[in-house]
């Protein structure tokens, strides 16, 4: 079934709605006259010879239980960072994130279609990060 004008309108702004979430309080300070990769080790506190593992949650949001699991492995200082899905249903769990003041990166996958056969999200209804209504 090809998707209606307003379903692409509804998943647009679902997509507009995501990168505004990744905006949010998001305050780069660059380290001058040091190279980047240093720039990060001495943020962090480690010495320029240093190698650091950085865990990474993908994937957030592709269905309730990733979306829990990402939000707890963030809590416990396991992740500081995740990316999540844009179109599927349980986007609307990551404002709530968000709100509670939880301090990590986040990165939005603009996902045109569902990769799994098994597992279809359909278009969407995405609650506004200050409201609980939706758009």
């Amino acid at each position: 079934m090809k998707p209606t004008a307003g379903a692409r309108g509804r998943a647009l702004r679902g997509w507009w709605f995501a990168l505004a979430a990744v905006a949010i309080g998001y305050h780069a300070a660059p380290v001058p006259h040091i190279a980047p990769d240093e720039a990060l080790l001495a943020r962090l506190g480690y010495p320029p010879t240093a190698r650091l593992l950085i865990l990474h949650a993908d994937d957030m949001a592709m269905t309730s239980g990733v979306t829990h699991v990402t939000q707890s492995a963030v809590r416990a200082g396991i992740v500081n960072s995740a990316s999540m899905l844009a179109p599927p249903s349980f986007v609307d769990s990551v404002p709530t994130l968000l709100r509670a003041g939880e301090r990590f990166d986040i990165g939005v996958h603009l996902t045109l279609t569902s990769e799994s056969a098994r597992l279809r999200w359909p278009p969407g209804r995405w609650t506004t990060v200050t409201s609980p209504s939706t758009t």
